[in-house]
């Protein structure tokens, strides 16, 4: 063995000479501190942006245009903006986008579903009287063996809290049951859309008009059979277990304005057929039509207002587009970035 020669264990295992290993390490180093560099510089300029809560605006290149429409009638003097919303909303949302910002800065009034702060009370008794079981019945007794199992599983660290509301109908206890993504994400009615304009509204001296009572959520949600809430529940409880992001995809399909993605996802989070069919129908189409008579009234006056609703209304095949197409109302996309 010559002194250039490699080890024999070298070339037993295909490995280079130490020295040559050393070579290659700095050769690769090198090559690598330019890559090293660039991500470093590229970290830095998106640090700020991709911090929590930060301002969708503010991030170069990111598409944020939530769906915005334009209502008319023919013959009605009044128009309409119309923006799709969610309910509960992050930090992140504000401020709008520059269009949604246009439109309620030229509206003079505000519609909305619900203020739900100013009727909190009128809901709360709504909620009270409809969502407790009757006496005699809890949750154990009124639910299928499969769904109790899920629903003490999802309380296995809590059993005192699922003790305290075990005479809540399941589809009361079904909205005690946030996604998982909401906790995780931050997501707060306070800072949902018709919070954050309505407070704005308020603040300018500006209309509000409800379109629904206050208890038109509350009765869609407690209308069903037994058979359909025991359904509802087990669907929630079956989304946290696989850890479901519904809540984020729902806010990433709303930031770009994707109607069809909202679709999809309204028909995981509400199926249109089988059990739960009663309860989509009397959530969108069944109150789309008394919103939609709202808005056409609304066109009656000869101002610009702008609208909220939630955004799950403007999409798939009942969409409130559709009962506004019904009263002659037309609903033209804007793009909103």
């Amino acid at each position: 063995m010559t002194a250039t020669s490699p080890p024999a264990t070298a070339a037993a295992t295909g490995t280079p000479p130490r020295s040559e290993r050393r070579r290659a390490r700095g050769r690769q180093k090198a090559a690598a501190r330019p890559v090293r560099r660039a991500l470093l510089r590229a970290a830095t300029v998106a640090a700020p942006f991709l911090a929590t809560g930060c301002a969708w605006t503010r991030i170069p290149g990111l598409r944020y245009a939530p769906p915005l429409l334009a209502l008319s009638r023919d013959g009605a003097p009044g128009r309409i903006v119309l923006l799709g919303t969610v309910h509960a909303g992050l930090p992140r949302f504000y401020p709008l986008p520059a269009a949604v910002e246009q439109a309620f800065a030229h509206a003079s009034r505000l519609l909305v579903e619900v203020d739900v702060e100013a009727r909190a009370a009128a809901i709360r008794a709504t909620g009270a009287a409809l969502g407790v079981l009757p006496e005699g019945e809890t949750l154990e007794t009124v639910l299928r063996p499969s769904t109790y199992r899920a629903l003490r599983a999802a309380w296995r660290d809590r059993p005192w809290d699922l003790h305290a509301m075990r005479r809540l109908r399941p589809w009361a206890l079904a909205l005690q049951l946030p996604d998982l993504d909401d906790a995780r994400l931050g997501a707060d009615p306070r800072d949902g859309l018709e919070r954050h304009l309505i407070d704005r509204a308020r603040g300018r001296g500006m209309s509000v008009i409800e379109l629904e009572d206050a208890g038109a959520q509350v009765r869609a949600f407690a209308g069903g059979p037994p058979d359909e809430q025991d359904a509802a529940l087990a669907l929630r409880l079956a989304a946290r277990a696989a850890h479901a992001r519904t809540y984020g995809r729902i806010v990433d399909a709303w930031r770009t304005g994707d109607l069809d993605a909202l679709a999809a996802l309204k028909d995981l989070a509400f199926p249109p057929d089988g059990a739960l069919a009663g309860l989509r129908r009397r959530l969108f189409a069944d109150r789309d039509e008394g919103l939609a008579d709202g808005l056409a009234q609304a066109l009656d006056r000869p101002d610009t207002a702008m609208a909220l609703v939630g955004t799950l209304h403007l999409a798939g095949p009942d969409a409130l587009q559709h009962a506004l197409a019904r009263r002659g109302v037309a609903a033209r996309r804007v793009d909103a970035g």
